[in-house]
């Protein structure tokens, strides 16, 4: 079972990695990315496997988080790989 959820955990993150190689200067919520970027591609997961993945993608450099002022996070792709 827990294979299962690895994989399940590996799609999501590379749902998430494939939105941010055809947008690269996306930007978004936990939230928003569960909405906008995997609900655009046909793909669903809970609140909780979307923040995981994006934990995840983060804790590896491939994701860039950011606190606002406000208190909302951000989600985008590193800078220093966007490819200019």
């Amino acid at each position: 079972m827990k294979a299962a959820a690895s994989g399940a955990q590996a799609a999501l993150e590379r749902a998430i990695l494939d939105h941010l190689a055809a947008h690269p200067q996306a930007a978004d919520t936990a939230e928003g990315v569960a909405q906008w970027w995997l609900g655009a591609q046909g793909a669903s997961a809970t609140p909780g496997d979307v923040v995981q993945a994006l934990q995840s993608l983060t804790s590896r450099g491939q994701l860039r988080r950011v606190r606002l002022a406000d208190g909302t996070t951000l989600y985008s792709k590193d800078p220093t790989q966007l490819k200019h």
